[in-house]
Parts: C-alpha cells; structure tokens; sequence
C-alpha cells in the first residue's frame, strides 16, 4: 500500500467563516474546517489513549487530525463527532485507519483514512454532497 503524503495544510478558520475547499491533485476534495472530535486508540508506547481534539481538514475518505498523543503506527483510531463541547453517548464512533504521521510542535499531524462506510465530512455537514 502506497503512503499518501501529509496534505498542504492551510490557516485554521473561525466559526464564523465558511470552510474554504483545498484545491489540490486528490481525487476528492477536503475541506479546511476544525471539528471537534475526541479520539480513541492506541499511543506509541502500547497504552490506550483518549483525547480531545480538533480536524485540519475533512474529505468523504478521511481526515487530517492534530494530536497531543503520537499514535501506534498503522493503528485504527475512533473517533467520535463532539457537538457543543461535548460526546454525547449516542454519538456515532467511526473508524478511521492512521495513514501518516509527521511532528508538529510538541504534538503530531496524522493523516486517516476511514473504514467502512464512515463518512466525518456528510456527519459534519448533513445534506451535503
């Protein structure tokens, strides 16, 4: 399986400004959009983690995440849509696949693709194509 590079990552956006759409050579598009997210998985040292964070970007097939937590590479990861600040416990937990990892300050880009049908970016923004 060929490793996709780590995205051309754009400014974060406010919760006012509408998500601006990445423009590059993929075959879909992403869109540059901070959802809050909690993430459950597996940290590098082999011991469970869970943490609160936010996207860089969304796609139908995947996402760019910021963790605190270096993950297991080639681990699935959890995620889970957070609304107003909180999971709620019916909450859909969608799969995700961790593709890349790169160092971002005192935390890690992770690129993940996800499995199965799970789709972050119709979740965030329903009614969309």
């Amino acid at each position: 399986m060929e490793r996709e590079e780590a995205p051309n990552l754009s400014r974060a956006i406010s919760p006012r400004e509408e998500p601006q759409r990445q423009q590059t050579d993929r075959r879909e598009q992403r869109l540059d959009v901070q959802l809050a997210v909690t993430i459950y998985g597996f940290a590098a040292s082999g011991k469970i983690f869970v943490e609160h964070c936010s996207t860089r970007n969304v796609s139908h097939s995947g996402c760019c995440l910021r963790l605190q937590t270096r993950p297991q590479a080639d681990s699935a990861l959890a995620l889970r849509l957070l609304r107003f600040g909180i999971c709620a416990k019916s909450a859909s937990q969608l799969l995700f696949q961790l593709v890349w990892l790169r160092p971002d300050g005192d935390g890690w880009l992770v690129g993940a693709s996800a499995l199965g049908a799970a789709d972050l970016y119709c979740l965030a923004f329903p009614g969309t194509p």
